[in-house]
């Protein structure tokens, strides 16, 4: 490939905050004009945020390049279906209660969701790459879905509703995904916030790249140290050479998040009345960085060929591979 900017977007798991990064998303495609998926190279996502990353980049039917939603779309699917992902029934509630084994919820309102949203499509036919990560119990190995590698490789080319239920198999919230030998539950064990992950992937599929920009959305800020110390690394990485004068125009790592008032942290409060709060939050966030955004925007349009694919579609050297050669 020609030396050329890659763009890359990275989102954090939380449950119903996901939310947040939707709404934010939301306004980022009304200031550019263009779906999600053709402003990046490369989307990222752990648990809620993987969920993001596959929505965004699914293909709308028919034979034009499109997505099939927008992020408008997703931000209003956590108001009508959050009550059905995180619903518990009567006997469930029995069985569970006071049993350290038996998961919060049961997984029958998640796969009705996905199923609805993703249908049977797959991983090798999103429309700009996905990293998405989850984690292999039994072999304790982080476990990547990589659009790069189901292009290439058949035996992972997962449909996306598979993908994102791994994803998103919170341990206690939900049971592990048992999928052709794999035991997966959610990456937030080792990645809640991914970004570190999808630049290192960045830099592993684009080496040619003159620079990389990131941005990573958060869903409100807690006391997750791991966060900050992640986004402390693509700080310095990232951001080490932009102090020529020329200021945030140039800057190569955004982080975007809000700070959570008291008593909304939880990843399954689908409650009406926390979701509006939510979403109250990711707007009041575009608000307060309506400056930031409107640079990012130009940013993300210009100079940029989202389109192009990743050179390699093998996985990163040194990675240690459950089975079949190498992770997802």
């Amino acid at each position: 490939m020609e030396a050329e900017r890659v763009n890359v977007l990275s989102i954090d798991g939380g449950g119903v905050r996901g939310i947040i990064p939707a709404v934010v998303l939301g306004e980022l495609e009304r200031l550019t004009g263009r779906p999600v998926a053709s402003l990046f190279h490369l989307i990222a996502g752990t648990s809620t945020g993987g969920l993001l990353a596959l929505g965004l980049t699914t293909p709308a039917p028919g034979p034009a390049e499109a997505p099939r939603y927008r992020a408008d779309d997703l931000a209003a699917a956590y108001e009508t279906a959050a009550g059905h992902i995180f619903f518990r029934p009567a006997g469930h509630q029995v069985t569970a209660s006071g049993n350290p084994i038996e998961e919060k919820y049961p997984s029958t309102g998640l796969e009705e969701v996905l199923h609805l949203y993703f249908g049977d499509a797959r991983l090798s036919e999103v429309l700009t790459d996905v990293l998405v990560p989850a984690y292999e119990l039994e072999r304790r190995l982080p476990f990547f879905f990589r659009s790069s590698r189901a292009r290439i490789h058949a035996d992972y080319d997962f449909p996306l509703r598979v993908a994102a239920q791994a994803t998103a198999a919170a341990p206690t919230y939900f049971e592990p995904v048992h999928v052709d030998g794999f035991t997966l539950v959610d990456g937030g064990v080792y990645a809640n916030n991914p970004a570190l992950c999808a630049y290192v992937e960045a830099i592993v599929s684009w080496p040619e790249a003159a620079e990389i920009l990131v941005v990573s959305l958060g869903t409100g800020e807690t006391t997750d140290g791991v966060g900050s110390i992640v986004g402390h690394q693509l700080e310095q990485l990232c951001n080490r050479h932009t102090d020529s004068g020329d200021g945030a125009g140039r800057r190569r790592y955004w982080r975007l998040q809000p700070v959570l008032p008291e008593g909304h942290a939880e990843m399954d409060d689908a409650r009406p009345e926390n979701l509006r709060t939510l979403r109250s939050l990711g707007e009041e966030l575009v608000t307060e960085r309506r400056a930031d955004l409107e640079v990012l925007a130009a940013r993300l349009v210009s100079g940029c060929s989202p389109r192009l694919r990743p050179l390699r579609g093998s996985p990163h050297r040194g990675s240690a591979p459950p089975t079949r050669g190498g992770e997802g």
